[in-house]
């Protein structure tokens, strides 16, 4: 029973960190010259496990601004 117990708590974890495609749900804000534009994009990170998913997502979270201008692009893991 113990040999099952552990076999199954093995297929379980190994299950956890299987490799899939993951999204990232990105809002891109700008301002410029007073008028703001905001859209929402989606792009797949493939073959990653969610913690690899998660640094992708907020590595394509970004800020700028010049002068009275900004962008910004936040993107969470959908």
């Amino acid at each position: 029973m113990k040999k099952v117990f552990i076999l199954g708590a093995l297929c379980v974890v190994a299950l956890a960190s299987c490799k899939k495609d993951y999204s990232c749900k990105c809002t891109y804000t700008s301002i410029s010259d007073g008028e703001t534009t905001v859209y929402v994009d989606t792009y797949e990170v493939e073959g990653a496990d969610k913690t690899q998913a998660q640094a992708a997502c907020n590595e394509a979270t970004i800020s700028v601004v010049d002068g009275n201008d900004s962008e910004s692009r936040t993107c969470e893991l959908k």
